[in-house]
């Protein structure tokens, strides 16, 4: 049995084999009868293709006749004869058509070599013809320069695509379109370069630079001769058009450069190498010269932001600007220095350019985390002597704009929907300097906290216009230093809530002497063990709970017409720390005696004041972690038996936000301080 199946294996072998013999004879018989109808009517593609067909059928070990062979020998080098001289013929008369399509023979026919030679000739001298040349460049305009730099790039892009299917069909196994890609960037390379040096030297830009930071180095803004130094940054050069003529070049410079590496990692791909016909990025001489381009440019928006800033120290006015539909008052620095800012920073993004960009991004970090940020600090730093040297704030912000004014700008600002700065409206400079103390409006204490609000507001702006723009301009991900340019912002960001939170604890350092010069005196003629005549007394005169809330409307009330509502509402969680430990401090520390009438009477008091800051905070967390502590030793005064702490003591307060924070020595004290409470029963307490 295993003999017979080992035959019919044998045998089935043999006939498949007869069989694949016969239909390979059959295919050469047709193969060749195709490539003699070819040849006799000149369709050189179609013979091409035949006899790459018997190739094929050859090297599968299928025999052919010696006169078979004879004739596809004699068909190859017709076929070879005749593709060369049409190919020469097509290249002399520069027939693009005819080279792509001859084009495509060549690989077939095994001598793509010499095919990939043919059209990269063609492509070069194409290409050379196209290009302006060299000895015309110095007589050309900046605009001429620009247009032709524009012209060559788009050029060696259109040629490279138009021949790029040609040469991944018909010359992979020859890397066609590396080469291809290769040669035109040799070719254009050198006019490139030669057009950005005579673009840079016809601009002078780096005598423009020198002469610009000479020219600047005028007085001190802040000084004496601050008229003199506005009055020649208001004849400065505008260094926007040279700034985005320069932006452009680099932009077209950088598409052209990111094309032309990602066709080369697009052909690499599909090929067998893995190295590089083109020379590396940093090897380039276009590339050379793209750098002194960039470093000028950097250089220039370092000028152009350095003008913009002196020019705004120069000329800074109280500028009313909209938030949450109403008017603050803020410095116009602010709005000033984030429009140039914002301008240089999307400006450098937009070229594409990933030095360019990093270098003006940390410009615009620069300024803001150390020039704008010195100018705040120095301010916040004085806030403690102006508020104490300086008359009242009411009526020093005001009626500096009309109401019809203001409504314009509310109106301005609504139709031009400006988000990042109101520096296009007219407001009014602080004509007036004879104000009341000396004080200056630019320099209350209500602008720089709003300054340092609009701030912060601006730099998340930014933060998101920027990230935005960035992920536009440059590929994902993002390249590793533009992220970390980015994240700087962040940091300047951190830097300015840090001095906001100093302001605000410098004006609520200068409110703590007169709260508690204020309430001292009121306090010591304060008693809480009190009769039932006293307690009705009390309810319609109690001891300082509604004096203290006059106070501290008195010094609030200026601040919240001025303030933005954030602001505000951080002033108030400040002030409302000093109220409780003030009131902590000279009510409990040395404490009275207190019976239940007058532990009830605190209470209200508390209450009373709580609510009245609480009302402008909107009873927020920390409002209730401010009179945490104080509410605890209310509570503990307030019980019928000593035993009652214990239902509360060691248990979050005031819906679980406030952790209980009074020692078991520090609730001893407290209930000591009620008359009605003996020793006895207060030892029985067991406080674990």
């Amino acid at each position: 049995m295993t003999r017979e199946v080992r035959l019919l294996g044998r045998v089935q072998e043999r006939v498949k084999a007869s069989i694949e013999r016969s239909d390979g004879i059959l295919r050469v018989r047709q193969s060749m009868q195709r490539l003699q109808a070819c040849m006799h009517e000149r369709n050189y593609k179609d013979a091409a293709a035949c006899l790459k067909e018997l190739r094929d059928i050859e090297a599968l070990s299928i025999p052919i006749d010696v006169g078979d062979k004879l004739r596809m020998n004699s068909a190859e080098n017709d076929i070879r004869d005749a593709i060369e001289r049409q190919m020469s013929a097509a290249l002399h008369a520069k027939d693009e058509a005819a080279v792509m399509r001859l084009g495509s023979i060549f690989e077939p026919m095994l001598f793509a070599e010499e095919g990939v030679s043919m059209v990269l000739a063609f492509v070069a001298s194409q290409l050379e013809e196209r290009l302006p040349p060299s000895s015309s460049l110095q007589r050309l305009s900046i605009h001429d320069l620009t247009s032709h730099l524009i012209h060559v790039f788009n050029t060696v892009a259109e040629v490279t695509l138009r021949f790029e299917p040609l040469m991944l069909q018909s010359f992979g196994s020859v890397r066609g379109a590396e080469r291809l890609l290769s040669r035109v960037y040799n070719v254009a390379s050198p006019i490139a370069v030669r057009l950005l040096d005579a673009y840079i030297a016809q601009r002078g830009l780096a005598d423009l630079v020198h002469k610009a930071r000479a020219a600047h180095h005028l007085p001190d803004a802040t000084g004496p001769n601050a008229k003199v130094a506005a009055e020649s940054s208001s004849n400065a050069v505008d260094w926007n058009p040279q700034l985005n003529e320069v932006a452009v070049v680099l932009q077209h410079s950088q598409t052209y450069e990111r094309f032309v590496r990602a066709r080369d990692v697009f052909y690499m791909a599909r090929s067998s190498s893995s190295s590089s016909l083109l020379a590396s990025f940093n090897a380039s001489p276009l590339n050379t010269s793209v750098q002194e381009l960039a470093a000028l440019y950097c250089a220039l928006e370092d000028v152009c932001l350095a003008a913009s800033t002196k020019k705004a120290l120069a000329t800074e006015e109280m500028r009313s600007i909209a938030s949450h539909s109403a008017l603050i008052p803020v410095s116009s620095i602010i709005d000033e220095v984030f429009y140039v800012a914002r301008n240089g920073a999307c400006r450098a993004l937009a070229t594409g350019h990933v030095d360019a960009a990093c270098g003006v991004l940390n410009l615009v970090a620069t300024l803001l985390e150390t020039t704008l940020y010195d100018v705040i600090k120095s301010r916040v730093r004085a806030l403690p002597r102006e508020m104490r040297e300086a008359g009242p704030l009411t009526g020093l912000l005001t009626n500096l704009q009309s109401s019809t004014q203001l409504r314009d700008q509310i109106q301005t600002i609504a139709t031009l929907g400006k988000k990042m700065t109101s520096r296009n409206l007219n407001s009014t400079p602080p004509a007036s300097t004879n104000t009341s103390g000396p004080l200056t409006p630019v320099l209350a204490p209500p602008v720089t906290l709003n300054s340092i609000g609009t701030i912060l507001s601006y730099l998340a702006q930014l933060q998101a216009t920027l990230e935005a723009d960035a992920m536009a301009a440059f590929s994902d991900p993002l390249p590793a230093h533009i992220k970390s340019c980015l994240s700087g912002l962040q940091d300047a960001a951190k830097g300015y809530k840090e001095l906001l939170e100093t302001a605000l604890s410098h004006i609520a350092s200068v409110f703590q002497p007169k709260l508690a010069s204020f309430l001292s005196p009121i306090l010591k003629k304060t008693s809480f063990d009190l009769t039932d005549a006293m307690f009705a007394a009390n309810e319609v005169n109690d001891p300082f709970a509604a004096s203290l809330v006059t106070q501290l409307r008195l010094l609030l009330d200026p601040y919240e017409e001025h303030l933005a509502r954030e602001t505000f509402e951080q002033l108030v969680d400040a002030v409302t720390v000093v109220v409780a430990e003030l009131l902590e401090g000279l009510l409990l520390t040395k404490l009275v005696p207190f019976n239940q009438l007058g532990a009830m009477q605190l209470e209200k008091d508390v209450r009373v004041v709580a609510n009245y800051l609480g009302e402008k905070v909107q009873f927020n967390h920390a409002h209730y972690r401010a009179f945490g502590t104080l509410r605890q030793c209310v509570m503990v005064l307030n019980v019928d038996v000593p035993d009652d702490v214990l239902e509360f003591y060691g248990r979050p307060t005031t819906r679980g936000v406030v952790d209980w924070k009074l020692s078991a020595g520090r609730v001893i004290e407290l209930l000591q301080a009620r008359v009605e409470f003996t020793t006895v029963e207060i030892a029985a307490i067991e406080l674990a």
